[in-house]
C-alpha cells in the first residue's frame, strides 16, 4: 500500500515537493528508508543519530521527506490544540494492525492492541466509535 502510494506521487506534478511527517526521526523513517532504498536513490541526512531528513528520486523525479517535529516542537494532540485544530489525532490499535488485515472493518479491538492507554480512554473511544457507526 505504502509502496503504491509512493509510485504514484512521484510524478512532474509533485516533482521536488517536501513531504512532512511528524516524529519521522525517532519512528517512520526507519521503515520509509527501507522501502524507499529499494524504489530508487535515497540521500538521507542524520542529526544526533536521527534521520531527518530522507531525499528521494525515482525516475526523473524527486521528493524530499522531512520530519516535522524539528520545527514544530510537541505531540500532534499538543499542536493541534495550540492551532485550535478541532479535529484531534485519535487513538490507533498500532498492535492491532498487520499486512493480513489492513481493510479490517469490524468492532473496536481489544484494549491490549493499543498502547499506553487507560481503560476509561478506551471505553470513551469504544462508546464514540459504537455511536458513529
Amino acid at each position: 500500500m505504502l509502496i503504491s502510494a509512493i509510485k504514484n506521487i512521484m510524478v512532474k506534478k509533485y516533482d521536488n515537493y517536501k513531504v512532512y511527517i511528524h516524529n519521522m526521526a525517532r519512528f517512520d523513517a526507519i521503515f520509509l528508508l527501507k522501502i524507499l532504498a529499494n524504489l530508487g536513490e535515497i540521500k538521507p541526512i542524520i542529526h544526533n543519530d536521527k534521520i531527518i531528513s530522507i531525499t528521494f528520486r525515482l525516475n526523473d523525479y524527486v521528493l524530499t521527506f522531512k520530519d516535522s517535529q524539528q520545527m514544530l516542537i510537541g505531540s500532534l494532540r499538543s499542536l493541534a490544540k495550540s492551532f485550535g485544530v478541532e479535529t484531534q489525532k485519535s487513538i490507533f490499535p498500532y498492535d492491532f494492525v498487520n499486512e493480513n488485515n489492513l481493510n479490517y472493518n469490524g468492532s473496536v479491538p481489544n484494549i491490549n492492541y493499543f498502547n499506553n492507554l487507560s481503560r476509561e480512554e478506551y471505553l470513551n473511544y469504544y462508546d464514540l466509535f459504537n455511536s458513529n457507526n
